[in-house]
Parts: C-alpha cells; structure tokens; sequence
C-alpha cells in the first residue's frame, strides 16, 4: 500500500520581541498553525547554538498540540570533540540503566 506524505519546511520562528515585520508575524503564525496540522513534527536544532530559548518553546509547542516528534541536530560535525565524547557516555549510561531496569523485569 503506497502512503503520500506531506512535508512543510516553516521559517525559523524568532523571539516575539525580534519580530521586524509583518510577514514575520505572519511566518510564525503559520509556523504555529503547520505544527498544529502536522502528525510529526521535525525539531532541528543548531549543534554549535545548544538548545536556545527559542528552540524551547517551539518544543513545548508541539508537546502542548500533542504531536509526535523527530529531533535532528544539525552542524554536530562541528561539536569540540570533548562534547560529542560526554554525549556518547551519556548515551551508555542511559543504555546500562535501560538495560539494567529491563533484566530485573525479565
């Protein structure tokens, strides 16, 4: 069975107050209203930025409209290396605790 699909790639969406114009607002709202429509929501974050205030509070807009969502991390090429090591033990410590939780339910 073939399935079509329906991507929508939405302007950043800036801090209210860095709003420059009216089609920025507009921008935003259609941001807004594409994550509300959506049934997965990519949330691209900026490696070299970290989480910023703003990715933030597009996060908690698509938890608050309950949608499922993929979370890529762009320019991780560019992360210092002593960040990209505390990440992957982090990601091991998290698989021994899943595991570990996992062979006491079994």
């Amino acid at each position: 069975m073939r399935e079509s699909y329906l991507l929508i790639d939405t302007a950043g969406m800036r801090r209210h107050d860095a709003w420059t114009t009216r089609v920025e607002f507009f921008s935003v709202k259609r941001a807004e209203d594409s994550i509300a429509r959506c049934d997965i929501a990519v949330l691209v974050l900026d490696a070299e930025a970290g989480i910023t205030e703003q990715d933030k509070k597009v996060a908690d807009h698509i938890v608050e409209n309950h949608k499922a969502c993929i979370v890529v991390v762009n320019k991780w090429d560019l992360v210092e290396e002593a960040v990209r090591k505390a990440r992957e033990e982090e990601i091991q410590r998290r698989a021994k605790k899943v595991a570990s939780r996992h062979s006491r339910t079994t």
